[in-house]
């Protein structure tokens, strides 16, 4: 044998025991090294909490690193689609419900392994699968019930000579206007010094319309989301008495404080906005007395919009089956409940609605019962564009009286139409 033929034999040989090495190395490592991507928005206790569940997850799995990322919510949708366009998606993200139609229909979502969709089934509530869901499919875990509601201060409807349990502020539309009236307060030259109740502007006033849309027996669209219903007579109706309580019975000004503010120091008495109000009117102002009940309602049942967001795995994401290991870790029954605790948020794990930390809590029994009523936004692709056409319309008839209900509901449902179309 040559010598040249002998070196490359041994090299060879060299080689492959080399790579049998590494092979037996890498084996005796352990489990391949993973690093996962998970963005949120910013909400200060969730994302302390977040924090706090990928350190025990990384504790408990060495082998997997997490970049831990979050952004301001009204950047927060166009940060994801950015990533997904620019190739960089993350592995995991909670995005807003309501963009589950919009990103699955486009893709983006891996759906939820078979174990996920039985525990969402059978342990949740019903409307955390709805919330998760589009066209049959279940994307991922919606962890708490963010539904819009009534707040009122308790103390001004005390000195109102009001009684202040939340069953007796659950009323109907013709019984809340006396409420209102009697909750406002006006100064010898006729300004507004407190308000009866307090609405929010822009996209956030479709929230608060669709309360009393819905519990009227109206809708936006129908169900197949192939025309507007936003003007039948249903949906002007609740236009109509929403405007009144600000310009017929004053019980409203739109040139008044901002709803926060306004209700946080005192000078609304009542106001409408999702179970995040909890946490945030308790932080602005610890001294302020506040309950919660369902919202007035029109001709049908109570109705209460839901907000909150939904933990998914990217389809793009290269390490899927440790991604929703995490989603899994991040969702169980212990961790449900931190987030309740923290956000004050109805859990949406049923076993937890009976533990001693949710039963004797001031706030929770009542968002069980309001929860019964929460409706999730329409699971359209359509709904980020119609929120904001419905909320310009809205503007115009209770912040800026330039168009009658009818009016601004007609210009609105013309805009989706076109809106359809377009899609």
């Amino acid at each position: 044998m040559n010598k040249v033929k002998l070196i490359a034999m041994s090299l060879a040989f060299l080689m492959l025991s080399f790579m049998a090495l590494a092979g037996g190395q890498k084996e005796a490592e352990g489990p391949k090294r993973v690093t996962l991507n998970i963005v949120e928005h910013v909400f200060t206790p969730v994302n302390e909490l977040t924090e706090e569940v990928i350190k025990k997850y990384t504790n408990e799995n060495p082998n997997v690193k997490i970049e831990y990322f979050n952004v301001p919510f009204n950047e927060f949708r166009t940060t994801l689609l950015t990533g997904f366009a620019g190739g960089i998606p993350p592995d995991i993200m909670a995005p807003d419900y309501p963009w589950i139609p919009e990103f699955a229909a486009e893709g983006l979502l891996d759906p939820a392994p078979a174990d996920v969709v039985k525990d969402v089934k059978e342990n949740l509530v019903a409307i955390a699968n709805s919330a998760a869901s589009y066209d049959g499919v279940i994307y991922g875990y919606y962890p708490k019930v963010g539904t819009q509601m009534l707040f009122y201060n308790v103390d001004l409807v005390k000195e109102a000579g009001l009684p202040t349990d939340p069953e007796a502020m659950e009323v109907t539309w013709d019984e809340f206007v006396p409420i209102a009236k009697a909750l406002t307060k006006v100064d010898a030259s006729g300004n507004m010094t407190q308000a009866g109740i307090v609405f929010r502007i822009g996209y956030e006033l479709t929230s608060n319309f669709a309360n009393f849309l819905w519990s009227n027996g109206g809708d936006f669209f129908n169900e197949a989301f192939t025309r507007p219903r936003v003007n039948e007579p249903a949906a002007v109706e609740a236009l109509q008495y929403m405007y009144d309580l600000y310009w017929k019975h004053g019980a409203g000004d739109p040139n008044f404080l901002e709803f926060f503010e306004a209700f946080t120091t005192g000078r609304a008495a009542t106001t409408m906005f999702f179970s995040a109000g909890i946490a945030r009117f308790s932080k602005a102002n610890p001294d302020l007395n506040f309950q919660v009940a369902l919202s007035p309602k029109g001709r049908t049942e109570p109705a209460a919009i839901v907000g909150a967001f939904v933990w998914t795995v990217s389809s793009a994401s290269a390490n899927k089956e440790t991604a929703w290991d995490f989603v899994r870790f991040r969702n169980n029954e212990e961790h449900m409940l931190q987030e309740a605790l923290v956000t004050h948020f109805s859990p949406s794990r049923k076993s937890l609605l009976t533990r001693p930390e949710i039963v004797n809590d001031k706030y929770f029994p009542h968002l069980a019962r309001i929860a019964e009523y929460a409706r999730r936004r329409p699971a359209t692709v359509l709904w980020a564009e119609a929120r904001e056409t419905v909320g310009r319309y809205l503007d115009r008839v209770i912040i800026t009286d330039e168009l009658t209900p009818k009016d601004a509901l007609d210009k609105a449902a013309e805009e989706l139409k076109n809106l359809i179309k377009s899609k």
